[in-house]
């Protein structure tokens, strides 16, 4: 089994350090569907111009405060169609203090917007963690 973030990794990636070479043409292969994985950061890919992906995962939740953490969250969401159809996990990191402040966004997000069947989905960890903000938010 091959490791994603591995130099000898099968699976394509894009950074910063790619030459544009290499990214036209990992890019090219993601729309045309010929990769079923890219690896990326969050700089880049709002470059990518792919949509209606299947899945897309992130590895970390935007820095800093909630509402402009919610709203690059969001832009990570539209960007990819995930607002619309697929999934969109999220390692959610709860020894991290910007993402604690950000799990009651992201849930209201998740409310406001989301299926209704999306609902039940929401993790406990996650439910937990957002009360503990309100109640720290209140004292």
């Amino acid at each position: 089994m091959s490791n994603c973030c591995d130099d000898r990794s099968e699976h394509p990636r894009i950074s910063s350090d790619s030459s544009l070479d290499n990214r036209i043409r990992t890019i090219s292969a993601l729309k045309k569907g010929a990769l079923k994985i890219l690896v990326t950061t969050d700089e880049l890919f709002h470059c990518i111009g792919v949509v209606d992906l299947e899945r897309v995962v992130n590895f970390d939740l935007p820095d800093g405060s909630p509402d402009t953490g919610a709203e690059t969250f969001i832009r990570r969401s539209r960007l990819t169609g995930r607002m619309q159809k697929g999934v969109c996990h999220s390692f959610v990191n709860p020894g991290f203090d910007d993402d604690v402040r950000l799990v009651p966004k992201l849930i209201e997000l998740v409310k406001s917007v989301g299926n209704p069947d999306d609902l039940p989905k929401i993790p406990d960890f996650m439910s937990d963690l957002a009360k503990k903000v309100e109640r720290f938010q209140l004292e």
